[in-house]
């Protein structure tokens, strides 16, 4: 079963990795990969180019053999559909289940994904429930999802399934993270370290108004 976990990633901090590491074990699988985004479809831009985000994520993970990287949005270098994605991931990896794993808030929003009706004929949903937000079983199920009871379910069949999963989610966010670098306040503990030295040596999240589109 392949797990994908995409994100901005801007940047990548410790509340995604522990999250990451929690959603492995309770799916019980060797590797996540995390997709960071080219351009977000979903936010008029970002921080941090893609070429920054995708090594502070290279950073984060270079000695965490649970934790892999799937640069293909930022290889396409276009707006980034998880559609086209998960196409492209299915052709690679055949009948194997694809599970995609995002917060509650996203799911919220499914419905208004680009082609998020074909999305059931590829992969399995992995929910990851965040305080606030309540699934809305409605929006899946008018997806083609059929809402499971566990994650055992995901091994059942090839797609169609989607899953709440109850983490221990540290209440970090990207955004309070440049806003503690913008305000020169220490960000330790809240990304890894080689991140924290890579901001501070790119001088990235100086303004937070200088939002760039990636390249």
């Amino acid at each position: 079963m392949r797990v994908v976990f995409g994100g901005t990633f801007d940047p990548v901090h410790n509340g995604h990795l522990r999250m990451a590491t929690e959603l492995a074990q309770v799916l019980e699988v060797g590797h996540i990969d995390l997709m960071p985004c080219y351009l977000p479809v979903h936010k008029a831009s970002v921080s941090a180019s893609s070429a920054d985000r995708e090594r502070m994520l290279a950073l984060a993970t270079a000695e965490d053999p649970l934790l892999t990287i799937d640069s293909r949005e930022i290889f396409n270098q276009g707006p980034s559909y998880t559609i086209e994605s998960v196409r492209a991931i299915k052709q690679e990896i055949g009948r194997e289940p694809l599970v995609l794993a995002m917060g509650g808030d996203s799911a919220l929003q499914l419905d208004s994904w680009y082609c998020a009706s074909e999305l059931s004929t590829y992969v399995h949903l992995a929910v990851m429930e965040r305080p606030g937000f309540q699934v809305d079983s409605k929006i899946l199920e008018s997806l083609g999802f059929c809402l499971s009871e566990g994650p055992a379910s995901l091994s059942v069949r090839e797609s169609g399934s989607a899953v709440v999963v109850r983490l221990n989610l540290l209440q970090i966010s990207s955004t309070y993270i440049r806003r503690c670098v913008h305000e020169k306040k220490s960000i330790r503990y809240l990304v890894p370290d080689a991140v924290a030295n890579y901001i501070c040596d790119n001088e990235l999240y100086q303004d937070p108004r200088a939002e760039v589109i990636p390249n």
